[in-house]
């Protein structure tokens, strides 16, 4: 499994916070959003999850698109 967030550098005091996954079933993509919403309803905070399934992931056009490209440049590693 692989955790990105994003860090565009242009958070504010109430801004979200996305977070990319990539599961690899769908049984750990509910288990992760159900830990995303609870992290951040503890804190205070918006989290917004956004999920990929490893395989599709995988796929090379996936992987070279405009949207993963941007994750992988901008986000950190978790």
């Amino acid at each position: 499994m692989k955790v990105v967030i994003d860090t565009t550098g242009t958070a504010k005091h109430d801004s979200d916070y996305d977070i990319f996954v990539v599961h690899s079933n769908h049984l750990d993509r509910k288990k992760i959003s159900e830990i995303i919403w609870e992290v951040g309803f503890e804190n205070d905070i918006l989290l917004i999850g956004s999920y990929i399934p490893e395989k599709l992931f995988s796929d090379t056009k996936i992987k070279h698109s405009f949207f993963i490209q941007n994750v992988m440049n901008q986000g950190i590693p978790l």
